[in-house]
């Protein structure tokens, strides 16, 4: 809820388990990174207006002047939704503060602020419901008035120095306050968090056996505080009784190494290492005979090894294998999410464990075909599932798979037709299946792992004129899969086809003009955008708008 992509420079995607560098995490890391400011100052404005109520406006302002640079966003979101009870607002500031020290320094401040007040949730629905009516809200969902507000503070500052032409020293610290409350058709839950964090990096570049190599050293400490209150409901859904009322504390500390040599011109090895620790720990301040202490603590501590090799046999040919391990465990609010309603760390869950291979070919070929092609094959051993139970619809509580089995492939080109014209195309193709996993009587082994689509196709083209007229369009095709781990209902496929053309050209070498026009879902293509896996009483589905329009303009001027 506080990400605006508005305010982001670039996004960089690592595929794969990537434990060994990035710490607890599972399937790889998407990387945003900050706008900064232009080289000469400026001031932007941009409404954009669409269907279901949408209003959004983005007001920035950027420059450098000497050794300081700087970049702010302001943005606004208004959004009625197109099904009943959906009505989002927020606004949002988003900053970016670098300035040089000497030559070889710099420091940078990162400061981020949400308030959003309201997010209506209308719940997920029944395919009988879908059919009926795909605008309503659940009918919990409606009478309790469930959705979440919000307020999150985020201050990051990086301090980074080379020392000399082989030298690299990194050190950051960062803080994040957040005031959530979230209503559901059973009660509120609401928290207040601080996170804190750091980091320190060293990066050591130099020839070692007459060899290119880079080493990388570092350490990630955490710590985060939730303060946590549940309440349930009166008959007429309002603030009762305290159901929950405890501390929650998560502390990891990280330790990594990567090593990267190269064998020779064309060939590179790179090795990595990662320690972690981490403790959760609970505090029951609700105490009565119904309700004993439920305080206690978990810990838990894995190493993650890292070997990769990237073998380059010609400038339009790299190829590329990497064997590596993944540790995630849970979040707080799924430790302490207990199906049976009490509190304190859920005693029956585990971390998720992953071992993974991937290998591939990519580069670039006459500097206008760019490709990619990568396998995977991947043993998941305690994978995170989600359910629901009855008397909390819309709460996700987790559990543990005993083991299951991940491969597949992805395949990305894009091709740089004329200096008009860009195409561009992405299959994924995955097959995850349950190997040993079983709740009581039930035996889920060889079913599919859910919400897991086994085929996408995603393909883009991109028209832009020398006078400023562009235009183009997206494919995007998901095919079915499960929603329940026994494989007993599907989300059926889709395809979705969008449209969109715009004018952009400057005036004057001061003044930047963007109009832009959309036009999604041109088919009218009736799919359901997001499913909740194990949902109870079937209630899955949560369906996506039918053709929309969006439409605006950016002025953008250059002081």
């Amino acid at each position: 809820d506080s990400l605006d992509l508005s305010s982001a420079e670039r996004i960089e995607v690592i595929r794969g388990p990537v434990s060994a560098l990035y710490g607890n995490s599972s399937g790889g890391v998407i990387s945003i990174f900050s706008e900064t400011g232009d080289e000469e100052p400026f001031v932007e404005i941009k409404p954009l207006f669409g269907s279901f109520g949408l209003f959004k406006f983005n007001a920035k302002t950027g420059g450098k002047f000497k050794d300081f640079n700087y970049l702010i966003n302001i943005s606004r979101l208004n959004y009625d939704g197109f099904r009943d009870h959906s009505k989002t607002e927020n606004i949002q500031l988003n900053s970016n503060f670098n300035y040089l020290l000497g030559n070889n320094s710099d420091i940078t401040v990162v400061l981020n602020f949400i308030d959003a007040p309201t997010a209506k949730d209308p719940g997920s629905l029944t395919k009988e419901q879908i059919n009926q009516d795909r605008n309503q809200a659940a009918s919990g969902n409606l009478a309790s008035n469930s959705g979440e507000q919000v307020k999150q503070l985020r201050f990051g500052l990086r301090f980074n120095s080379y020392i000399n032409d082989n030298n690299q020293v990194e050190a950051l610290t960062y803080i994040i306050t957040r005031d959530f409350e979230q209503r559901l058709p059973f009660g509120i839950i609401s928290f207040d968090r601080v996170f804190l964090g750091g980091g320190l990096k060293y990066i050591l570049t130099n020839k070692l056996f007459n060899h290119n190599n880079r080493l990388i050293i570092g350490t990630d400490i955490e710590h985060q505080d939730d303060d946590r209150l549940n309440f349930s409901f009166t008959d007429d859904f309002k603030k009762d009784s305290i159901t929950l009322d405890q501390t929650e504390q998560v502390f990891n500390l990280g330790i990594y190494l990567q090593n990267e040599f190269s064998l020779l011109d064309n060939l590179e090895l790179s090795l990595g290492l990662r320690y972690d620790y981490y403790n959760f720990s609970v505090d029951d301040f609700l105490i009565n005979d119904n309700n004993p202490d439920q305080s206690g603590s978990r810990s838990f501590s894995q190493l993650n090894p890292k070997i990769g090799v990237l073998y380059s046999p010609a400038d339009s040919i790299n190829l590329y294998g990497n064997f590596s391990t993944s540790f995630q465990t849970p979040t707080t609010t799924e430790f302490i999410n207990n199906p049976d309603g009490s509190g304190g760390l859920n005693p029956d869950l585990d971390p998720q464990k992953t071992i993974g291979f991937e290998f591939g070919v990519k580069g670039i070929i006459q500097n206008n075909l760019q490709y990619d092609l990568a396998l995977f094959y991947a043993d998941v051993d305690d994978q995170l599932i989600p359910f629901e139970v009855e008397g909390f619809a819309g709460r996700e509580f987790f559990r543990n798979a005993g083991k299951s089995r991940q491969y597949g492939l992805e395949l990305l080109l894009d091709y740089l037709i004329t200096k008009y014209v860009n195409i561009s195309f992405s299959y994924t193709y995955l097959n995850f299946e349950f190997r040993d996993f079983r709740i009581e009587n039930e035996i889920f082994d060889g079913n599919d792992v859910p919400g897991i689509p086994d085929h996408q196709i995603f393909a883009n083209i991109l028209y832009k004129s020398d006078i400023g007229f562009y235009g183009g369009a997206d494919l995007l095709y998901v095919s079915d899969f499960f929603v329940n781990d026994s494989n007993s209902e599907k989300n059926g496929s889709y395809t979705v086809l969008n449209l969109r053309t715009g004018f952009e050209r400057s005036f004057y070498n001061k003044i930047r003009l963007n109009t832009f026009l959309g036009l999604n879902n041109i088919l009218d293509e009736k799919y359901n955008s997001s499913v909740r896996v194990n949902a109870f009483g079937d209630r899955f589905f949560e369906p996506a708008p039918q053709f929309n329009l969006f439409g605006g303009f950016s002025v953008k001027y250059t002081i």
